[in-house]
């Protein structure tokens, strides 16, 4: 037994310096605001420097990511996406060096921006089988044990076979996810798994389906509250989970103004996640973005931020099992943009004539107009909109 996905403490120093370019406010917060809230606004150097984790890289790569924190408050990118859905970019933009490490994007729609972190692999070309695929085709065997924060994995073929913290396992007397990452060798025996419920209340069958074992999902439990409540790998934090599920439920309820508990179990996120009002939404983020990894060969993972602000990311052995997972990781990214998705307007700096004719506050405030000149053509400018003569003049 291993952990296999490649977490080590430069994913969150990158985070933090990749906050620096979402968000272009540098300034004190004003003193009624929490530590917490101090912490986030200030600039991506000295969030690097007071960050643990930090502490305990070599001088040399401290230098390198002090390098991109400073390259991200220069470039001082826009605090979050456009409100209009923006392709995926043809061309890389890259944000900075994590010594072999690059960040291209970010790749927008609507209030999802994905970045992603290219490199060489850990393990060149590796892919394992992942517990959805094992599920299905009966290689491995997950039973449930009457323990909540406990599964019995078992796998019967001669493959390896990955389990990745926020697996959910449909089914049992519980839905579970899986709280840590773990690669299955062949034929292994039976293996206790920390996991957490996903499902409050249920512990009997669900109608149709065994109460001593589990069904495949294609789902993952990727909100960031319930991933934080999943790393800290301790069985207390149970309750936690069950108030994240609740309040991604309650998020997705009212975006999409309509209950989004099934009634088989309205507590299952599971059931939540297969809601079809919530997989046709999510799936207009997964259209746009699922081709940004296209032609990128050394892809390892990603990070992405909502509404501007930075979420999480993930980093992975190789390019090639990155490149499986995406997919469902884009998903889960998805889900949780449509349940954070607000009418408020990020604002963003103004550095070119480009960046003002963008800008999202002055489109939402209608302070941009379209006029039409019989000469000069269509003419962009920021004005309440008025009828031009037939006037020669120059349009530069």
């Amino acid at each position: 037994m291993r952990s296999v996905t490649t977490r080590l403490p430069w994913i969150f120093i990158a985070a933090l310096a990749i906050a620096g370019c979402v968000s272009s406010e540098t300034t004190e917060p004003p003193p009624e605001q929490s530590a917490a809230q101090q912490s986030a606004s200030l600039p991506a150097q000295q969030q690097l420097s007071n960050d643990q984790s930090f502490q305990q890289l070599s001088n040399d790569q401290q230098q390198d990511f002090q390098q991109m924190a400073q390259q991200a408050n220069v470039r001082q990118m826009a605090n979050g996406p456009r409100p209009a859905a923006v392709a995926p970019k043809e061309t890389d933009v890259e944000i900075g060096e994590l010594s072999e490490y690059r960040l291209s994007g970010p790749y927008e729609h609507e209030n999802l921006s994905i970045f992603l972190i290219h490199g060489a692999d850990r393990i060149a070309g590796k892919v394992w089988m992942t517990l959805d695929e094992a599920l299905a085709t009966g290689k491995v065997v997950v039973h449930e044990t009457g323990t909540v924060n406990e599964l019995s994995i078992e796998n019967v073929s001669d493959v390896e076979v990955l389990l990745q913290a926020g697996d959910i396992v449909k089914g049992g007397r519980q839905d579970r996810v899986i709280a840590m990452d773990v690669v299955l060798s062949a034929e292994q025996g039976k293996l206790s798994v920390a996991s957490f419920c996903v499902e409050q209340g249920r512990w009997s069958g669900r109608a149709g389906e065994a109460a001593t074992h589990f069904e495949s999902s294609k789902q993952m439990a990727g909100f960031k509250a319930t991933k934080l409540a999943l790393r800290s790998g301790s069985s207390a934090n149970q309750g936690q989970v069950w108030e994240t599920v609740v309040e991604l439920q309650q998020k997705l309820g009212a975006n999409l103004h309509k209950s989004v508990n099934d009634a088989a179990s309205p507590s299952s996120l599971q059931l939540t996640l297969e809601d079809g009002d919530v997989a046709k939404t999510a799936e207009a983020y997964v259209k746009t973005l699922e081709g940004v990894v296209k032609d990128r060969d050394d892809a390892i993972g990603f990070v992405f931020a909502v509404n501007g602000k930075l979420n999480s990311g993930e980093v992975y052995v190789s390019a090639a099992m990155f490149g499986k997972l995406w997919p469902r990781l884009l998903k889960a990214s998805a889900v949780e943009a449509v349940a954070e998705k607000t009418d408020e307007v990020a604002a963003a700096p103004i550095n070119t004539v480009e960046d003002f004719f963008d800008n999202p506050q002055f489109k939402a405030l209608d302070m941009l107009t379209t006029l039409s000149h019989s000469k000069a053509g269509d003419v962009q400018i920021q004005a309440p909109p008025w009828q031009m003569s037939e006037t020669p003049c120059e349009v530069e």
